[in-house]
């Protein structure tokens, strides 16, 4: 879990539960009442960040924390004129270096630490000293928008310098039609007429989630740059702000729209066709809602789509790999074994022994022996044997798969940006078994998702799968989704269902946006008053620091760092 404290902007919530922290803000050069950003002039403040930061450092085990810097309004601090004395004083010349010394005194904080850091594009921009190993977070620029044009320069500056980059532009996930629309329905006024009206109360007319071909498309490295400068794009993240979003509509607002993104971090980039992929794409969406995500469908009735039916699936059909995000490097048979799930079995070869790796086949025997998806109303859907005698009718099958071996190399205890994923896993018709190997334990951990998709119900609780090879990686090491939990309140079981769906679809960042200018529900030990007086409710809408260890711990087991970000 990658968690953000955004300063020195967005820190109204901080003032109220830590006084003298926040820019007075003058009119006509008296006190108007009103605070600004964090007052950078004022050593107390500094300290007070220090303090705050040795707690977070030690609270959050990534290397890394997102330490934010957008959007600083400049007005309260040129109305101060306290402020102002001390720019004159240090030869400070205008606001946005006032900016840049706060933000170094920041970074050295953070230095001190031993953490690494990761910063919104603002911060580059105004030429703050950043160490060799930062990480630019690029955001402006949405798909759609006058702005898009934007990120892809940005992109080209950023790693021209040399520093890695990581892309959220064209991945806002919240940008749809929110439930503040209610107002254009208020305005509707059906007068005296002899009628029943309903043409302007279509509430169903917003942004659906067939929009995920627009996320499919976005590519990373479409930015004019070498390939040394397309090297340093570690990844990207996909947004959900909520100004809109809380704990009820949090999942069916991010899912299957993150899948989109998921892929095209995962996969080839020659991988980039929404039409091939938007089989799968319906398949893995019915997926996720057998094993419990509450999604809105992302195609009408009409289209060509799963619906959960014990019914075959198109995999054990025509031997396509059905797999969500696409392997590198898959092949597939129309060879075929059963599989009896009370008798399969998962056996560890490894020499080292991984807690986590029990944690994933427990998982696995859960999500990959369920009741399937099938397409229902397509052309070429193909009835199948119901019967498991009739399977040797079937000039295809080969027999019982009698289970998987597993080999581990190596068990790592936390997930890290360098964390080896790659993995080989290998159905064997004429051994009857099926081999997964990985040089570490995320790898093991990716693999056995991807032979939980493989395996198809074709009915009567009867499960097949294809004789397949496969040789897996991610072509980003960084595959993230940021959730804001400050503007609304997102309960822990709501976090964990999306860490759930994060794994489904191999994501592996969790950037938690844990405060902001609306609310502070991060529960510090070393400062109480930031959540007694910030969080919207001291008792119900905040993270104990048990809460936010069992978030750690939950992403931990499914391979899922989980980055904080205080803005500053």
């Amino acid at each position: 879990v990658l968690v953000e404290f955004d300063t020195p902007g967005h820190t109204t919530s901080w003032g109220r539960g830590q006084k003298g922290i926040l820019t007075e803000c003058y009119t006509n050069g008296t006190k108007n009442g009103k605070t600004g950003p964090l007052d950078p002039t004022k050593e107390n403040v500094y300290t007070f960040l220090e303090e705050l930061f040795t707690e977070i450092g030690n609270t959050f085990p990534d290397q890394y924390i997102h330490l934010g810097g957008d959007e600083v309004d400049f007005d309260c601090w040129a109305s101060n004129p306290d402020i102002n004395k001390f720019m004159k004083e240090k030869n400070i010349t205008n606001y946005s270096k006032l900016e840049d010394y706060y933000m170094q005194r920041v970074l050295n904080i953070v230095k001190k630490l031993n953490k690494s850091y990761i910063i919104w594009e603002e911060v580059f921009n105004n030429g703050v000293d950043l160490k060799p190993d930062t990480v630019v977070h690029v955001w402006i620029g949405s798909w759609g928008t006058d702005k898009e044009k934007y990120w892809r320069p940005e992109l080209h500056n950023v790693t021209s310098e040399g520093y890695r980059a990581i892309l959220s532009s064209c991945w806002y996930l919240d940008l749809i039609s929110y439930g503040s629309d209610w107002k254009q329905y208020y305005r509707c006024e059906p007068h005296s007429f002899n009628a029943i009206l309903s043409s302007c109360w279509y509430l169903d007319l917003i942004s659906y989630g067939s929009d995920w071909k627009q996320y499919y498309r976005c590519e990373p490295h479409s930015f004019n740059g070498t390939v040394e400068q397309n090297n340093l794009v570690i990844g990207g993240e996909a947004a959900l702000w909520s100004e809109y979003i809380n704990g009820a509509n949090l999942i069916s607002r991010t899912w299957p729209r993150a899948s989109a993104t998921a892929e095209r971090l995962w996969s080839p980039k020659a991988m980039n066709s929404t039409d091939k992929a938007v089989k799968r794409f319906h398949k893995h969406n019915c997926l996720l809602i057998e094993r419990g995500l509450r999604l809105e469908p992302n195609e009408g009735p009409a289209h060509k789509f799963y619906a959960l039916f014990a019914l075959i699936q198109s995999q054990a059909v025509d031997g396509e790999v059905d797999v969500w995000p696409h392997p590198q490097d898959a092949t597939s048979s129309p060879n075929f074994l059963q599989i009896d799930s009370t008798k399969f079995v998962f056996t560890d070869k490894s020499v080292n022994k991984c807690d986590l790796l029990s944690d994933a086949i427990t998982r696995t025997k859960k999500s990959g022996f369920i009741q399937g998806c099938a397409r229902v109303g397509a052309t070429d859907y193909k009835p199948f044997y119901q019967n498991s005698q009739n399977f040797e009718l079937n000039a295809n099958f080969k027999g019982d798969l009698s289970g998987i071996e597993i080999d581990v190399k190596s068990c790592e205890k936390l997930p890290h940006l360098e964390m080896n994923e790659k993995y080989n896993l290998v159905v064997d018709g004429s051994a009857r078994t099926a081999r997964l190997e990985s040089d570490t334990i995320w790898g093991a951990i990716r693999g056995l998702e991807t032979f939980s998709q493989l395996v198809s119900n074709v009915g009567q609780n009867q499960f097949v799968i294809n004789e397949t090879d496969i040789r897996d990686f991610p072509r980003f090491a960084y595959r993230g989704i940021l959730v804001d939990t400050s503007r609304h309140y997102i309960p822990v079981n709501v976090l964990y269902e999306n860490l759930n769906a994060m794994a489904y679809n191999k994501l592996n960042v969790f950037h938690w946006h844990i405060v902001d200018e609306q609310s502070f529900p991060y529960v510090s030990k070393r400062f109480p008053d930031l959540s007694l007086k910030g969080a919207y409710n001291p008792e119900t809408h905040v993270y104990s620091p048990q809460d936010v260890q069992n978030v750690i711990e939950y992403g931990r087991q499914r391979g899922i760092r989980v980055l904080v970000e205080f803005d500053t």
